[in-house]
């Protein structure tokens, strides 16, 4: 279906040869599609403007015209307002549809936070970062075991500082390297920095589970699915209007097949009627002649809706998320700097502690022992100072990729916009729900049309009965105007 109107235009007007005269016909559907003959009425029915106008003659109306007219709109214009129900209900189940997968909808948003999340880092550093063991997290892991196996590799270095051949007693230094506060303090950052890590895996998933739900929260009304639910509660102004309107038009083919009965014995068009028959007329025409109709609230930014409140649910996510992540980022950021500092100061003094000083001089035998004694320290300096240096650079990664999410979140939250549009109400959906208002607004815009033309008709008819049946037109006339405005609020551009 997709909104598309299916049986054409409401009417169009015909001209058909009729030896030296023309008449005017009243098509419904187009010519191209077969569509048929409704009446043959000499009227100006269904142009868009009026043809008698200025100083034109206008047309005179008897009282069986009148009769065939009602007929004639009350079944056309009838079964016009069906199909816009159809168009309205079609609206309303597609609405009712994305209502039903608000669940869903709203998962689709949380994964699509964390996923960006994940991709602000450097290096894949946050992947899995809504997870007890992101990448984060093994990275932290990775230092925490390269610093251990430094320490160890010092105490080595340590021990063999001490542990020089006695035949290098006086010529070395005996003094061993002291690196248990550097370790320590070292331990402390790490874990503080795990303490981090474990701050942002909370963040991620309280954002996620306790933010990302309220950017579909909105409207005048708060709903908890704003998009969808103003949707719905226009609808209702709608599906209620349209049910007025529908009865309107059968009241009033009621009415004109009354007075055109009633008249052609009581009130001739342009005599006086005694006044107990014009009396009578009057109560008569104007039963039931009072529709009104409700003015929605709702929608009052027509299909920008969905973008007005993918924005205010951004600035919502950043102002309760953005503070609260830099907080964490802040705290995390001076560890990893402080920790950076102390793996370089670590390295500097294995690199110092891997110089043996000789004093004196030594025999041909005291020289091979030194050098083998100064050997084994260099080596186990170099195991030391390469895996310190190791576990600065991953350090150094870990807060490059804290910087980056620094930088890049506020930005991000912008990234997510069409995909919160997306979900807020789903693009396909969001495009049938404005066919089906955009069909229904063109429906009622020609039946509105005719009517019109039927105003004009008998708005200079001086008979008491035509003037009444002259305001009902007109109350059509705007009735069909208020329900095609809330119609166009469905629709885009």
């Amino acid at each position: 279906m997709n909104g598309e109107n299916e049986r054409g235009k409401l009417a169009e007007l015909g001209q058909e040869d009729m030896g030296s005269d023309k008449r005017q016909v009243l098509i419904v559907g187009s010519q191209e599609e077969g569509g048929y003959e409704a009446s043959s009425l000499d009227t100006s029915l269904m142009t868009e403007k009026p043809l008698y106008s200025g100083g034109a003659q206008q047309i005179e109306l008897d009282y069986g015209s009148v009769a065939q007219l009602g007929n004639l709109l009350e079944r056309t214009v009838q079964e016009r307002l069906l199909l816009v129900r159809t168009h309205i209900n079609d609206a309303k189940d597609i609405t009712e549809q994305e209502s039903a997968r608000f669940l869903e909808r709203v998962n689709q948003l949380r994964e699509m936070y964390v996923t960006l999340v994940e991709q602000a880092g450097e290096g894949g550093l946050f992947q899995g970062i809504g997870q007890a063991s992101g990448r984060l997290t093994q990275a932290i892991s990775g230092v925490q075991q390269l610093i251990s196996d430094a320490e160890r590799c010092c105490r080595g270095l340590r021990e063999a500082q001490t542990n020089a051949p006695e035949e290098l007693a006086g010529s070395v230094s005996q003094q061993a390297m002291q690196m248990e506060d550097i370790f320590a303090e070292i331990r402390h950052l790490v874990s503080r920095l795990e303490e981090g890590a474990d701050q942002l895996f909370l963040f991620v998933n309280h954002v996620s589970m306790n933010y990302i739900e309220d950017v579909f929260r909105g409207g005048q009304d708060l709903f908890a699915d704003s998009v969808v639910e103003e949707f719905r509660a226009h609808l209702d102004y709608i599906v209620r209007n349209e049910q007025q309107v529908y009865q309107q038009i059968a009241d009033y083919k009621e009415q004109v097949v009354f007075l055109a009965q009633a008249f052609t014995e009581q009130d001739q068009t342009r005599a006086l009627a005694d006044q107990s028959s014009a009396s009578g007329a009057v109560n008569l025409a104007t039963q039931g002649t009072s529709y009104p109709l409700e003015d929605s609230p709702y929608m009052l930014s027509a299909m920008d809706i969905r973008e007005f409140h993918a924005t205010n649910g951004i600035e919502r996510l950043s102002t309760a998320t953005v503070p609260l992540l830099f907080n964490i980022l802040e705290e995390t950021v001076v560890a990893v700097k402080k920790l950076e500092l102390l793996g370089e100061e670590a390295v500097a003094a294995v690199q110092e502690a891997s110089h043996v000083p000789l004093y004196g001089t030594l025999s041909v035998s005291g020289e091979s022992l030194f050098a083998s004694y100064r050997a084994s320290i260099e080596e186990k300096a170099l195991e030391a100072m390469s895996l310190l240096r190791e576990a600065n650079t991953q350090v150094a990664g870990i807060r490059q990729g804290l910087y980056s999410l620094q930088w890049n979140y506020p930005s991000l939250l912008e990234e997510l916009r069409p995909q919160i549009e997306e979900v807020l109400f789903n693009g396909m959906a969001f495009q049938s729900v404005h066919a089906c208002h955009s069909a229904a607004s063109d429906l009622l815009n020609e039946m509105q049309i005719a009517f019109k033309d039927v105003v004009f008709q008998l708005a200079q008819n001086q008979a008491q009965s035509i003037e009444e049946l002259h305001n009902s037109s007109h109350m059509i006339v705007e009735n069909m105007e208020l329900l095609k405005s809330q119609m166009k609020r469905g629709t885009i551009g």
